[in-house]
């Protein structure tokens, strides 16, 4: 699974619509991305560290979104909501540009209206680089693959924060799609750009 399975992007997509995303506003299309020339060495991620067996071009891609995926479930476990400061372990924009930023933004902003959080060990996710593409236009592009370790206890259920009281995630489901992650360079840095779900290709166990 993705960030955190399947189901948060359907609920992020159902909530998108009618909710105001918070986004940072940080648009890709605006500005002119770097050349692939300019683009930073791979360097040691807090989430992941540098294995011979990827592409020294990809390791900046991948570790900026296991990075995301670290963010967005600590995001989970508290949700914060508007006016409120940014808890620096669950900052996902610092990895993320819209539409992908959008979406969590929406999804976090349902959470917080309802008063739900996660709890419990969350997904594991085993990213794969599915191609590079340094000279992209008009973006330096990765695109990853993941299919995450199931985690029902997260994924399935979130908890009430006034009661304590577990309530079933109602857009869980137990199919689990093969994500494709578009990760991009931009502002200097890269960043999960979107994320879809993979029609026809189940995870695995």
């Amino acid at each position: 699974m993705g960030p955190r399975g399947a189901t948060v992007y359907v609920v992020a997509a159902l909530t998108a619509a009618t909710l105001v995303g918070c986004s940072s506003g940080s648009q890709p299309h605006t500005q002119t991305p770097a050349t692939a020339s300019t683009l930073p060495v791979a360097t040691t991620s807090a989430a992941m560290t540098s294995s011979a067996s990827v592409d020294p071009g990809a390791q900046p891609a991948l570790d900026a979104y296991l990075n995301f995926t670290a963010a967005v479930n600590n995001a989970e476990r508290k949700p914060r909501k508007l006016g409120q400061a940014i808890d620096p372990a669950a900052d996902y924009a610092k990895y993320s540009f819209d539409p992908a930023r959008q979406q969590e933004d929406s999804y976090f902003l349902y959470l917080a209206q309802k008063g739900l959080v996660r709890r419990g060990t969350p997904p594991t996710p085993h990213p794969q680089v599915a191609t590079v593409n340094l000279g992209a236009k008009p973006y330096p592009t990765v695109v990853l693959t993941n299919c995450a370790s199931p985690s029902p206890g997260w994924e399935q259920t979130y908890y009430d924060v006034k009661t304590g009281k577990a309530v079933p995630d109602p857009y869980a489901t137990q199919s689990r799609l093969t994500l494709s992650i578009q990760v991009i360079y931009f502002e200097k840095h890269w960043g999960v750009y979107k994320i879809d779900r993979v029609a026809g290709q189940p995870c695995a166990g």
